[in-house]
């Protein structure tokens, strides 16, 4: 065989091989598994799932488009309920919104990096269905079925059911109680410094006001402050588990484990209790070094 027949059938080979290759990896993409389209029930775990797009994010449950659940509310317990949920790698703050069966309630605030970022939104009570089917769901708005690629993540989500305190609106002993929780939490809360758990008892207090002040109607005066307090609290905790995270990150690539271990120590103390999302997350972390 001439040398220009050997090199013509090399050059078909070669583009043979790169059609298979082609082929194969249109293929791949067009059976790429996607579970935009179901809807998860909150009323099972999926507190280990990981959904959204992207392995970076250690994505189990690919949701490149938007992902749903639905779950039920209580005909009669009156409670209120509250969305718990880590993002990844949402960069802007109108990247993913959230709706309340087909109602916007806002978008998943943006993080750092890919640090995961824990948020929680309470569920409107007048957008709830009682006995009925809700639907929670994200939806990344610059991913659609014939264009985006943008990486995100949801993990960790999970339902919390708070059911209302019992008490007498109309003796006004709701406002009252509402009102000694809510100074209780200002003594706390000026008393930060003094005590690591001050600010996690405060932000219980506060939280524990608003829960006796759901019925009362119209709202007294310092209704307003218990919602402003609870957002300066919430960020201060944030910040303080932020900067622990941190510090146990920078101990840990200098290989000072003793350090790491102190630092988580001294973390749990601001989060006394597991209700707080800061809590897990340290008790997780110091259990591989003990």
């Amino acid at each position: 065989m001439g040398g220009m027949a050997v090199l013509g059938l090399l050059v078909i080979c070669a583009i043979g091989v790169m059609i298979v290759n082609q082929v194969g990896k249109t293929e791949e993409v067009a059976i790429a598994e996607d579970f935009s389209e179901k809807a998860f029930s909150l009323s099972d775990s999926q507190a280990k799932k990981v959904f959204g797009y992207g392995d970076e994010f250690g994505v189990t449950t690919p949701t490149r488009y938007e992902l749903k659940f639905n779950f039920e509310v209580s005909e009669t317990i009156p409670a209120i309920y509250y969305l718990y949920f880590e993002s990844k790698g949402i960069e802007t703050a109108d990247e993913v919104t959230i709706t309340l069966n087909s109602v916007p309630l806002g978008n998943v605030s943006a993080g750092l990096g890919d640090y995961s970022k824990t948020q929680k939104m309470r569920l409107p009570k007048k957008h709830l269905v009682p006995g009925n089917i809700n639907e929670v769901m994200f939806d990344h708005m610059g991913n659609t079925r014939t264009a985006g690629q943008e990486t995100w993540a949801i993990a960790g989500v999970n339902l919390q059911m708070v059911p209302l305190p019992g008490c007498d609106v109309r003796s006004g002993e709701c406002e009252r109680e509402a009102h000694k929780h809510y100074e209780i939490a200002e003594k706390m809360w000026s008393g930060k410094d003094m005590a690591a758990e001050n600010s996690y008892n405060a932000l219980k207090n506060l939280n524990t006001s608003l829960l006796f002040l759901e019925a009362v109607d119209p709202k007294p005066d310092f209704a307003r402050a218990v919602q402003q307090m609870i957002r300066e609290v919430e960020r201060h905790l944030d910040s303080i588990c932020s900067k622990t995270l941190l510090q146990v990150k920078r101990n840990e690539e200098m290989r000072n484990y003793q350090r790491v271990v102190d630092e988580l120590k001294n973390g749990l103390m601001w989060y006394p209790g597991s209700d707080h999302h800061c809590r897990a997350k340290l008790e997780e972390m110091l259990s591989e070094y003990e």
